[in-house]
Parts: structure tokens; sequence; C-alpha cells
């Protein structure tokens, strides 16, 4: 019986004993006493490292060797022939039944076998999305609003929300990056859902921006001449995409001065287009371009004159033709060197004139001319200067 150990006769008989009487001999043997633990095994403090971690600090025993062995669970014992000397290790996060007994020496019996759990907590998740690093501007096409980034752990979800500090619903997450078009602050809300062996990471914002693109304008325009309509400029429909509010502001001077009053003298000027932001694009203002208000071309003739001589001399006049804006001032002045008393003939009327800017005058003179005074011969006695 291997409960007990093995024992001794009282008196060891051999082969030269003679045996003439009834003896009684004794054989005297004693019951095993059991293998003892005396520092029971304990849990080690456990958190997943991706490496083989013992599971237990190896305990102590009298009587025998203690010896472990993984199990199931804390109800159903491993056989005897799954149990070792080795401390049992884990490598994953999770639970873990840890058996234990002394396996007795030839003078002692087995321990009864003993369990306990033993956990491997996970490991903490990490990882973030970043930012662009020359940030995003305005394509008109969907960007991806984060790179990203490295994870470990897990998976990295997202999904946008309203603002920087109310989390979206966990449910909302998903994988795909999010995206934007148009120009403006995007709230990218990010976690990490940890695998099997870690946590999750609990949902944090950041900030993307999609800035508005810059846009360049070209203004255009055709010159005119003084009295006539304006010409209206235009501006480029690849320099406002947005449709932005336009003004046009004008100058003498190409670099300063500018104002929205549309020039009416004839000269030289300059016209740049302003273009207001929108939704997705900045404002720009154009580079100057230069035009010019062409003078008006007109006559201004000195209208001929006649008289008798003796007669008073007619006021002298003028004509101005072409392209004459009515109320202007051109200073016109007609001269003549005739007078009352002069002989019969003809003489020139010059004309002059201010010489008004926003004009080309071709001036043209007139002549005055003086008739002979005809004879009475029916009043006698008068006499007349041949």
């Amino acid at each position: 019986d291997s409960t007990f150990m093995a024992g001794i006769w009282d008196v060891e008989p051999d082969e030269k004993t003679v045996i003439e009487q009834d003896t009684v001999y004794t054989y005297i043997y004693a019951k095993k006493e059991p293998a003892a633990v005396t520092k029971a095994p304990s849990a080690n403090n456990l958190t997943y490292n991706e490496q083989a971690q013992d599971l237990v600090t190896a305990g102590e025993a009298t009587g025998g060797q203690l010896r472990y062995a993984p199990g199931k669970d804390l109800n159903t014992p491993p056989s005897a022939d799954e149990y070792s000397a080795e401390v049992p290790a884990g490598t994953d996060a999770g639970t873990y039944y840890v058996w234990y007994k002394v396996f007795g020496d030839d003078t002692h019996l087995d321990s009864p076998e003993a369990c306990f759990a033993v956990t491997i907590d996970p490991g903490n998740s990490s990882g973030s999305p970043t930012g662009h690093e020359d940030g995003l501007t305005y394509t008109g096409e969907a960007q991806e609003l984060v790179r990203p980034g490295t994870v470990q752990g897990g998976t990295m979800l997202y999904v946008l929300g309203k603002d920087a500090s109310t989390p979206p619903e966990d449910s909302l997450f998903t994988e795909e990056i999010p995206k934007g078009i148009d120009a403006g602050d995007y709230y990218v809300w990010y976690r990490v859902a940890g695998d099997a062996n870690h946590n999750d990471v609990p949902p944090a914002c950041l900030t993307a921006v999609i800035k508005k693109a810059p846009v360049t304008p070209t203004v255009s325009i055709t010159g005119w001449t003084y009295g006539e309509a304006a010409n209206k400029p235009g501006v480029d429909a690849a320099g406002n995409p947005g449709n932005g509010d336009v003004r046009y502001e004008y100058s003498t001077d190409e670099g300063i001065g500018y104002t929205d009053q549309v020039p009416a003298e004839a000269g030289s000027y300059y016209v740049r287009v302003l273009v207001a932001e929108t939704k997705n694009y900045k404002e720009a203002v154009s580079k100057p371009l230069g035009f010019a208000i062409a003078r008006a071309s007109i006559t201004i003739s000195a209208d001929n004159k006649s008289g008798i001589y003796g007669e008073d001399l007619q006021a002298l006049t003028y004509t101005v033709g072409g392209a004459y804006v009515a109320g202007d001032e051109l200073g016109v002045s007609v001269a003549s060197g005739v007078k009352k008393d002069s002989d019969a003939g003809t003489y020139p009327i010059t004309v002059s004139w201010n010489e008004n800017k926003n004009y080309d005058a071709q001036l043209v003179d007139g002549t005055y001319t003086v008739r002979k005074a005809a004879i009475d011969t029916a009043s006698a006695g008068n006499s007349v200067r041949p």
C-alpha cells in the first residue's frame, strides 16, 4: 500500500535460524504523513508587455516537490502528468487558473491540490493622428483632415464632432479618416480601440483647418474718348472663382491715391480690382492696369463776316464742330484788324482758345469782307470819296 512506509521485522530471520516451535515474528511499519505547503505560491501583479511572464511567485513545501499546472477553471483539477516544477508563464492578457500541489517523497503522501486565478491586465494602447505639416488649403476637392500617425495595441477610429469639447458617441467612430472640402475649422475626434491585450484610449480632439485659397485677379479695361460713356472694367473668371463682390478703383498714380470715382477728363489713369473675401477664397487686389481717356477732336471756326464800307462792323462769332461737350469752357477769342472806315477788301479773322486739356482743336480762321459803298447820284451837291 503506497500510503505506508516500508517496515522492519522485530527479529530478522535468516537461513540458519532453526524454528523448533511456533514463533511469532512482528513486522513493524507506519502510515505516511502527507507532504505540506509551507509557503503557498502567490499571484504576480501583471500587465501585458508582449513577453511571457511568470504567473506566480513560487511557493515552498516539505515532504516533497511543489509542482504547478495550468487549468481550465477553478473546479477541474489537471491530471498528475500535467504538473511541473516549473512556474507557469503567460503572455496574453486574460485570466489564468494555476493549480498546485506537493508531490510527496518516499516517506510522504501527496498534498491536496489547490487553485487560484491569476490575471494579466491589458496594457495601454497608444497613438494619435497628426495634422498636415504645411496645413491644408481649399482646393475644391475632399481632403483628409489628418494623418493617421502611429498606433500601438489597437485600431485608430475617427469621427467629426460639432466642437472641441463634446465627444461624439463611441458608436459613431469608424476607421475612415474624416475629409473636408470647404475652408474652415473641423473638429476631428479620435480614439484607439484596444485589441485583446490593450485598453482603449479615450476620445480626444484635434482641430484641423482648411485655409482659404488665395486668388490672383486680373483687371481689364478699354480706354475711351472724352465725352463718351466710360467703359466698364472687368475681372477674369479665374481671378474670382468664389464670385466675390467686386470693386474697382482708379488713380492717376500707379501706387497711391485710389478711389472709386470713375475718371471723366482726358488723361492717363490706372485701374485696379478688389475682390472681396468669400467662403473659400481670400480677398485680393489686382495689379494696376494703365489706360487712357483720349482727348476729343473739335474744330473751332471763325465765322466769315461781311459789311459795307462806312457802316458799323458786324459782331465777330465762331462755330465749334466735332465732339464738343456742351457747357465746357473753351475760352475762344476771335479778332480782326478791320475797322469801320477800313477800305473795301478782305481782312482775316483769327481765332484762339484756352487749350482745354480735354480737346484737340483745329482752329480755322475766317474772313471779314468790306464791300464798297454805293454812290447816291440823285443827291445833288453831295460828294463822295472815290
